[in-house]
């Protein structure tokens, strides 16, 4: 008989304007997706102490962790959370993780399956002693393996679960919405690996830097007028702004 030891849950994820220009020290604004989210259950298992299970439906994994390979982002999600808890031992334990997020869908599957893979775990191994920052710092650990050179938007909206205006390497700020705003999010069923595009980005990057600095710097312009629009509660500015952000994106 399994008993259920913890469990956690992160939510999904959305760029409103920023993307891409963030890897390149630009501002972005995130918002979380409560409403899709990752739910992680570390139960205990029949098997040797210290050994740990995966089993993900939605990815079609039912594996023990020490057989995935070093840089599989899961055992790294693991490996890492065990290190900073100090190695302790530990019994034979089940990690069930259940998604509603598409994956390759840009709505941050993977840092979410992360955040909520450590906070079970950690909750368990060592309760309350991993802070936000803390989960924040392993999860963006675990995303270089996704994205190679992340920006970190992904790990700290997700983290966090608020509206933040991000700019890499400086501090958090959370962004006062003033009213409401209804966002409609269109799956197209589209799958596409954030690294690849990301790269493409940075070979076009390189080969026009001028022209693409000036790209972002429209960006970094539009992403300033979209957080005044939400401060104020401007829709209409939001909407303006978001459509001209595409335009740039295209």
């Amino acid at each position: 008989m399994t008993e259920v030891l913890s469990t956690a849950s992160a939510p999904g994820k959305a760029i409103l304007l920023g993307e891409h220009a963030v890897v390149y020290g630009k501002p972005a604004i995130a918002i979380p997706v409560s409403e899709l989210r990752v739910e992680v259950v570390i139960e205990s298992f029949k098997c040797p102490a210290g050994d740990i299970w995966i089993d993900s439906p939605v990815i079609r994994m039912y594996k023990c962790v020490n057989d995935l390979p070093y840089e599989n982002p899961l055992r790294m999600a693991v490996d890492l959370t065990l290190n900073a808890c100090g190695h302790p031992d530990i019994p034979g334990l089940m990690i069930r993780i259940n998604s509603a997020l598409p994956i390759g869908g840009g709505m941050g599957s993977g840092a979410a399956v992360s955040c909520a893979l450590i906070r079970a775990l950690s909750d368990f191994v060592c309760p309350n002693t991993f802070t936000l920052e803390t989960i924040n710092g392993l999860v963006f650990d675990v995303e270089k393996i996704h994205h190679g050179n992340p920006s970190g938007v992904d790990n700290t909206v997700i983290t966090y679960e608020k509206p933040i205006f991000f700019r890499r390497g400086e501090s958090l700020e959370s962004i006062q919405v003033k009213q409401p705003v209804n966002l409609v999010l269109a799956d197209t069923g589209i799958n596409s690996a954030t690294s690849s595009m990301v790269a493409g980005v940075r070979k076009r990057f390189d080969q026009d830097t001028v022209r693409y600095n000036q790209i972002f710097t429209e960006i970094e312009n539009l992403v300033a007028k979209s957080r005044e629009a939400l401060e104020q509660g401007n829709t209409p500015l939001l909407a303006e702004a978001m459509n001209e952000n595409h335009r740039l994106l295209q």
